[in-house]
């Protein structure tokens, strides 16, 4: 089993297990304030696609991690790799990192 993580970490790091991606800018205006909004599908060598979705407002925010959306979802995957979770969901940055900080110090253990 492999965890969704692995996959998230190599998109962080730009590795080069990644063999292709396909980016749509799906920005939009919503009252007065610009969404940026980003649909990416990563192609990994050993046949996984995850696609992310991440939007954001330009709304000033003045927290330290300001809000954002950020999805990760498994879209396919050879027969023989289980990957879990399946989809993972963040309401900001830091959030990510923290969780993925965290897996890492996990497997060193």
């Amino acid at each position: 089993m492999t965890s969704l993580a692995h996959y998230i970490d190599a998109i962080h790091q730009r590795s080069a297990v990644i063999v292709g991606q396909q980016q749509r800018d799906l920005s939009y205006q919503d009252d007065g304030v610009t969404v940026t909004a980003i649909d990416t599908r990563y192609h990994f060598a050993d046949g996984v696609v995850v696609q992310h979705q991440y939007e954001k407002d330009d709304v000033e925010d003045e927290q330290l991690c300001a809000e954002c959306w950020s999805t990760y979802t498994v879209v396919s995957a050879p027969a023989d790799i289980r990957i879990t979770p399946q989809r993972k969901a963040f309401t900001n940055h830091c959030q990510e990192l923290f969780w993925l900080k965290t897996l890492r110090m996990q497997q060193r253990d």
